[in-house]
């Protein structure tokens, strides 16, 4: 059965793949498509099985017909060369008593050989069916788990992102208007400083203040 043990090796090359991708990068939808693969290989077994059992039922009965047709040439053998018979028998009834029981024996014996066949690869494939789709079943969730923190974590990122857009914002209107109340400071001293050392009439006798005082330094 070539086929089953190539089947076996791909399911276990895909189990395996699974099994080894790294938690922190399963996703969902990595875990479908291998899922996917999976499901194409159980239906390429089960079509490969057809085929197999279609092949035993024409090879089951044409090994019959082949059984059938020797007995049927042996009589005709023994009744060309005039074979002597036990009393009370005839060619017919030697074929049938002796050779008939013995084809049937061999029909039943493949029959039962491709029962237990059977049995043994429809538990086998129901076990390794099971087995992969609890497998595929835990890594989805792990998988859907995963993609759901992300979503959070980028929904944080961007939150953040936003957050301190906001405050670049803030802090660019604060410092535009602190430099305009700054300069309007600046302004107010500087006219002040003019009124001061500006001569007056009523002043001519008093020291006046250095002009260069109220020069920015």
């Amino acid at each position: 059965m070539d086929y089953q043990l190539q089947v076996y090796n791909n399911r276990k090359q895909i189990i395996a793949t699974l099994r080894q991708i790294p938690i922190a990068d399963i996703t969902k939808s990595k875990v479908n498509e291998l899922d996917e693969q999976l499901k194409q290989l159980s239906e390429i077994s089960s079509e490969k099985y057809k085929e197999y059992f279609q092949n035993y039922i024409t090879a089951r009965d044409a090994r019959h017909n082949e059984a059938v047709k020797l007995s049927e040439t042996l009589r005709d053998f023994l009744l060309k060369n005039d074979a002597n018979l036990p009393e009370g028998k005839t060619f017919d009834t030697i074929i049938q008593e002796e050779c008939t029981p013995l084809i049937e024996q061999r029909l039943n014996e493949s029959k039962s050989l491709f029962l237990h066949v059977d049995k043994y690869l429809d538990e086998y494939d129901t076990r390794m069916h099971e087995y992969s789709k609890n497998l595929v079943a835990f890594y989805r969730f792990v998988g859907e788990s995963y993609d759901a923190n992300r979503k959070d974590l980028r929904n944080t990122e961007l939150q953040f992102e936003l957050a301190i857009a906001k405050l670049a914002d803030k802090n660019e209107e604060d410092t535009v208007a602190r430099d305009s109340e700054l300069k309007g400071a600046v302004d107010e001293l500087r006219k002040a400083c003019l009124l001061y050392t500006s001569p007056s009439p009523r002043d001519g006798l008093l020291p006046r203040m250095p002009s260069s005082a109220c020069k920015k330094k």
